[in-house]
């Protein structure tokens, strides 16, 4: 986590690999669920590359949420929130 001390808040909170282990996001979807599953349930992302592995970046009213999904495994490897507006990793 960074945070922002002249506004008290996180301005960002970064979470990967063995910290996803086990998480479950709601609608079925977990750190093993394909980028395919995600686009599926969460709708189509904001942003979305390819480096070798997916990113695909949501921009909501209450953050920006930036997902990598490791190209040998297919599961999720990083979760990124940034405060509203924020770049995404991989942008």
């Amino acid at each position: 986590m960074i945070w922002e001390g002249t506004n008290n808040c996180a301005r960002m909170i970064y979470v990967f690999d063995d910290g996803l282990k086990g998480v479950e996001f709601g609608n079925g979807l977990t750190a093993k669920s394909s980028v395919d599953d995600w686009l599926r349930i969460a709708g189509q992302p904001a942003r979305r590359s390819k480096d070798g592995a997916d990113w695909i970046t949501y921009d909501l009213p209450q953050a920006t949420v930036t997902l990598n999904f490791r190209a040998e495994t297919k599961g999720l490897y990083v979760l990124l929130m940034e405060k509203p507006g924020g770049r995404g990793w991989a942008q």
